[in-house]
């Protein structure tokens, strides 16, 4: 490869842009465009160009002529040359760097070290999983001076990745996890692998490791001086020698043997695995030199992430052991061993969730034949198999008293939720390729069983997705506001739009969007309230601020003044009319002026204003007067940045209503859930609110039903108890005939002040029984209606839905 300066101009100051709809920073970012089997990453250079963006690297050539205001450089493989900037890259960071690897447990360590060392240590982690080729090479980047330690996952699946990863990396010290049989279908033997995994070791100066794997063990003793080794293990040749471990309810308290003295700490967690990977933790904080006070404190505090073997109790007097992101023969006979050793819930039916098992390197049909056989070992009397494999082998567990098997995990989310499919008084297993997202039927057995649902279409949002895509112009960029969790739906939403084009989400604070990138959001965020106390947040996040305010935008650039941190993207808020959040136009030069001041740490990303009434026709002159302010206003900042900012001024009635002030971006909110406040397009309802009945009486003349005797029937009726109130979110306001129920294919009154778990409907004359479905809103009774007779607006009922309502996404 020839030598790159990566300290050019090219390269200084840019980001990494893998991922097309990631393209926000224009002039900040270089695009890698790689070619692939099934996709050509060159495919996206014209819309990005579009975009802004002038930097690429490429592998195909001829784009100068198209596009000469763009630098491209051309390499044979896109990948390996970002991979080199990682390398160089993580060579100008001064701290040290903790390479992770082994089959097992990477991740979790690396989470559990960062809980243990955040409170002591500025650190850098690899983002949940990013251990790939591309994952590793992206975190690196991510490197800052003020990083006091990386901590830095690697994973492999076949010969000769490492290389590349222990180059990138180059860790002063290591940690192998363990040595299981994830991958084994990439390499010729056992030993190859660890071979292979070790090579990323090779200069570290420091190795955590447990000596009780003895092949582990005899590798590193052959390759690695005594003075090198940090292993832990129960033989009292390891330097930090676990003694004993004894449960205690739920806790783990282990009694540890380090340089000449006992210590205990104590793991609020049960079981071979948490042990482990505990092992290692301590481990290496010793080695770090973290003192056994902050780390006793640091375990009593340690949080279980939903990615290894944990149990808790679910509802129907079920136990759940949920290992619901890893799924391998090994890793399934651990949970079933854990399962057996717990003798105290042998009352318990013994049953299994499991998903297909992927890249064992096996023939299907052998594959399952040894799932069977463990599963027929321990004693498994029910069977809920999720995946086309375990579909096509079904006949292999025909030995197990109660099965069902699913395509999909939505399919048996959906089983589950509408009762279909019961747990009673079982011990359950969950265990899954992480593909499978199976957490989500955990937290269902997981949760009080509540009659509520509040379902939302899939279908239903990518239609009213496409619907508002086809008004804008090809060039017009794409913000889905999915603050207030999404308008009540969680953040479900934010993952399914974010593989449709959506190129911007927005969220009203700055927790919102932390949690978005906590589950794994990439897109660009701006943050509509930002308080002094997250600036944090919003750079360790990535996390772009509105800015409404000269105040505000000093102290956030104090803020990045003081900790020396580089410019950092922000939107300027512009109040053109709304009078709610903004700069108005008396405060544009006091801005101008410090923006031209301070022009080195501001990095303005976009400029919006608010449309105060662009739902409403007869203010069309009133909107087109905040549009002249907002263009004329957002000119006089750009002659003073010397830069062109997105420009954001359409909401949703906008969209449909202002197709000529569509600018570089719009804003989709509460359109996308299938309300249109300017009711011009052609939309479905995204959302259906379902409740049950619970108990139908008859009343005579004369007879009250609920609180205050509010309804009296002036003659005998039928009266319906629902099983939901306002403490799901069912606005009180509805009660005493002014909303309605659809039940039986009817519409029903509400009768009766709504309780806090309850509420009452008229459903004389319709046969109704407990366990009909009673609907609140949704195709059959739209909730613009619902709003209207309380005298509010849907995005406050859909906002409303508490908590303890599940949400259930589903496919037509």
């Amino acid at each position: 490869m020839e030598a790159i300066d990566f300290g050019g101009a090219f390269w200084q100051g840019k980001r990494a842009l893998t991922d097309s709809r990631q393209a926000v920073e224009a002039g900040r970012q270089i695009f890698f465009a790689r070619l692939g089997p099934q996709h050509n990453g060159h495919d996206y250079i014209p819309a990005l160009y579009e975009k802004g963006l002038r930097h690429f690297v490429v592998e195909e050539g001829g784009w100068e002529e198209r596009y000469p205001k763009a630098e491209f450089l051309h390499f044979p493989d896109s990948l390996a040359i970002l991979q080199a900037w990682a390398a160089w890259h993580r060579q100008q960071f001064e701290g040290p760097i903790l390479g992770i690897a082994g089959s097992n447990g990477k991740t979790i360590i690396k989470e559990w070290l960062y809980q243990l060392l955040s409170p002591h240590l500025a650190l850098l982690k690899s983002p949940k999983s990013y251990n790939s080729q591309l994952g590793v090479a992206l975190s690196l980047l991510e490197l800052r001076a003020e990083h006091q330690l990386g901590l830095i996952e690697a994973g492999i699946s076949k010969q000769g990745e490492m290389q590349r990863l222990a180059k990138m990396i180059s860790p002063q010290y290591g940690l192998f996890s363990n040595l299981g049989s994830a991958h084994d279908e990439g390499f010729a033997n056992r030993s190859e692998k660890l071979a292979e995994k070790m090579r990323l070791f090779e200069g570290v100066e420091q190795l955590v490791y447990c000596l009780d794997q003895r092949e582990l063990a005899q590798y590193v003793a052959q390759h690695f001086e005594e003075d090198r080794r940090f292993s832990w293990g129960r033989s009292p040749l390891a330097k930090l020698q676990l003694l004993s471990e004894k449960q205690q309810g739920s806790q783990s308290i282990l009694r540890l043997a380090y340089a000449g003295n006992e210590q205990t700490v104590v793991l609020p967690f049960w079981g071979k695995a948490a042990i482990e990977n505990a092992m290692q933790v301590l481990s290496f904080c010793l080695l770090w030199g973290l003192s056994w006070a902050d780390i006793q404190a640091g375990f009593r505090e340690l949080r279980k992430l939903p990615m290894r073997l944990s149990w808790k109790k679910g509802s129907r007097d079920c136990l759940i052991l949920d290992d619901s992101y890893s799924n391998d023969l090994l890793g399934l006979r651990h949970a079933l061993e854990f399962m057996a050793q717990h003798q105290e819930h042998r009352f318990l039916r013994p049953s299994i969730i499991l998903s297909d098992i992927m890249e064992s390197g096996q023939e299907e049909e052998q594959l399952y034949a040894e799932v069977a056989q463990l599963l027929e070992q321990y004693q498994i009397e029910r069977i809920l198999g999720i995946g086309a494999a375990m579909q096509r082998q079904q006949a292999q567990f025909d030995f197990i008293p109660e099965r069902n098997f699913y395509p999909n995990t939505e399919q048996a989310l959906a089983a589950l939720v509408s009762d279909e499919l019961l747990f009673q008084s079982e011990y359950i297993l969950v265990k899954g390729a992480r593909s499978f997202r199976l957490e989500r039927l955990s937290q269902r057995l997981l949760e009080q069983r509540h009659r509520s649902v509040l379902e939302l279409s899939k279908s239903a949002i990518l239609h009213n997705l496409r619907t508002y895509k086809q008004q804008l112009k090809p060039s017009t960029r794409l913000m889905v506001m999915v603050k207030a969790f999404a308008y009540g739906s969680s953040y479900e939403m934010a993952h399914l739009l974010a593989n449709q084009g959506v190129d911007y989400f927005g969220v009203a604070y700055a927790d919102e969007g932390v949690r978005l990138r906590k589950e794994g959001i990439q897109q660009p965020i701006m943050v509509m309230n930002s308080e002094n106390l997250a600036f944090e947040d919003l750079l360790q996040f990535r996390l772009a601020p509105s800015i409404f305010s000269l105040a505000q935008l000093k102290a956030f650039v104090q803020f990045l003044e003081r900790y020396h941190y580089p410019a950092h993207p922000i939107h300027i808020e512009l109040d053109t009319g709304m009078h709610r959040l903004g700069f108005e136009g008396q405060e544009l030069p006091a801005l101008l002026a410090f923006l031209k001041e301070k022009k080195q740490y501001i990095q303005v990303a976009g400029i919006f204003s608010h449309l105060a009434a662009a739902d409403e026709a007869e203010q069309q002159a009133f909107t087109h007067l905040q549009a002249q302010r907002f263009a004329h206003w957002a000119e006089q900042i750009e002659a003073v940045l010397e830069e062109n900012p997105l420009r954001h001024l359409l909401n949703s009635a906008g969209i449909s209503a202002y197709a000529n002030y569509q600018y570089d971006m719009v804003r989709l909110g509460i359109g996308l859930h299938g309300v249109d406040p300017a009711e011009r397009l052609n939309l479905q309802a995204v959302a259906r609110l379902r409740s049950q009945v619970s108990q139908v009486k008859q009343l005579e003349a004369g007879e009250a039903v609920g609180y205050g005797r509010a309804a009296t029937a002036p003659q005998a009726r039928e009266i319906a108890t629902l099983a939901i109130g306002y403490g799901d979110g069912l606005p009180r306001g509805l009660g005493n005939g002014k909303g309605q129920v659809y039940i039986g294919g009817r519409l029903c009154p509400l009768v009766g002040n709504v309780c806090m778990d309850m509420c009452f409907a008229d459903v004389s004359g319709l046969r109704v029984r407990a366990g009909d479905k009673a609907i609140f809103f949704g195709p059959e009774l739209p909730i613009e209606g619902q709003a209207k007779a309380l005298g509010s607006i849907p995005y406050e009922l859909l906002t409303r839905i508490g908590p303890r309502v599940p949400r259930l996404y589903y496919e037509d």
